[in-house]
């Protein structure tokens, strides 16, 4: 069997009401496959350059480890100054028990990007991670619905 790793996401900055149980997270996770991402029209699959490497997200670094290279389907979308883009994405498990994906959407200045996720039935005992990152240049719109 493989070895689960222990991590708390979402930790919050300060103690508040602990006894409600909603300061963090404790996840169980261990190393997976990449999922599956497949867009419906227009499909994309950009390349984007002056995307910013790293990026603060709120489960806390200790969740990047879910999605190492090697285990992750990576896909990105963007849209060109003054072009408006919607992008439906069907997500799913594929048929390991455990993948991870990263989406990354990017909208250069005047551009509108919309990103719908739809997530398909997870298996029984499964786990899947997805990491969106949005990047919204100055007088952009962007954002991502699941």
């Amino acid at each position: 069997m493989e070895e689960q790793n222990s991590m708390k996401i979402n930790q919050l900055p300060s103690k508040t009401w602990y006894w409600l149980g909603l300061n963090d997270t404790k996840v169980k996770w261990a190393a997976g496959a990449p999922c599956e991402i497949c867009a419906e029209e227009p499909s994309a699959d950009d390349e984007i350059t002056g995307f910013p490497e790293a990026m603060n997200t709120g489960a806390g670094k200790e969740t990047d480890v879910l999605f190492a290279p090697e285990q992750t389907k990576n896909w990105s979308v963007s849209a060109k100054e003054g072009q408006t883009k919607q992008v439906t994405l069907s997500i799913g498990q594929g048929k390991e028990t455990v993948s991870s994906g990263k989406i990354r959407a990017a909208a250069e200045e005047g551009a509108s990007l919309t990103v719908f996720e739809v997530f398909e039935p997870a298996q029984a005992a499964g786990q899947l991670a997805v990491r969106t990152e949005l990047y919204a240049k100055k007088t952009a719109a962007s954002g991502s619905c699941r």
